[in-house]
């Protein structure tokens, strides 16, 4: 992960180094245990390694450093786990259904699920405990927000960061402060949000599962 970390880093401070000073110092050992205590599960050793070197970005910061979302701190996490936790048990999600890709479980929320990231307006990037048969234990799920969605990215929080990192350098991505951060140059260029999940499918050409985008020609 310190690997990832100085890739990550570099490209920020190439093409939007304003961003660098969003970022948090590293967690200690002793914040990742409410975490677990909430979602019954442990972290996985990749997420742990990622977050002590930086704990997200601050919690007021207004441009995100994952395609236009905020790569959320440990308490801002635990923060919004329980809010859904609150509206989960209050049965405000039981009327609603949703529309899983494979390897996702036919609900609106679960209480295994960790908000890794979001957009500030009801998208999320959540970290999945509780997959269904065909998933994997620790996959990275988005739930699009007003949209009953919910799309695999990637089998796990390794191989989502390393992904995005690798297409960050291969240049699928711009800094746009008028669009709210790093954004994929698709979206820069007028995509819809709807075109936008197809670049998160997942592709059987490719090298690792979820998190995909479309290479423009």
């Amino acid at each position: 992960m310190k690997e990832i970390w100085e890739r990550f880093e570099a490209w920020i401070d190439r093409y939007a180094n304003l961003l660098l000073d969003d970022l948090n110092g590293g967690a200690e050992e002793e914040h990742f245990e409410p975490i677990e205590k909430a979602i019954r599960s442990e972290l996985p050793q990749a997420f742990k390694e990622f977050y002590r070197i930086h704990d997200g970005q601050y919690s007021e910061s207004e441009e995100g450093l994952i395609d236009t979302h905020i790569l959320l701190p440990l308490e801002q996490m635990l923060s919004i786990w329980a809010q859904l936790r609150h509206q989960f048990d209050e049965g405000a999600f039981d009327d609603l259904e949703s529309e899983p890709q494979d390897g996702i479980r036919m609900e609106w929320w679960n209480p295994y699920w960790l908000p890794l990231t979001t957009d500030k307006a009801g998208s999320f990037i959540f970290m999945d405990f509780a997959p269904s048969r065909q998933g994997n234990l620790g996959q990275i799920i988005y739930m699009p927000r007003d949209s009953a969605e919910r799309i695999l990215l990637a089998p796990s929080f390794e191989a989502w960061i390393n992904r995005y990192v690798r297409h960050l350098e291969e240049g699928h991505y711009r800094y746009s402060e008028r669009m709210g951060g790093i954004i994929q140059k698709q979206r820069l260029n007028g995509v819809s949000d709807d075109s936008q999940h197809s670049f998160w499918h997942d592709s059987e050409n490719d090298d690792l599962e979820g998190f995909e985008v479309v290479k423009e020609e």
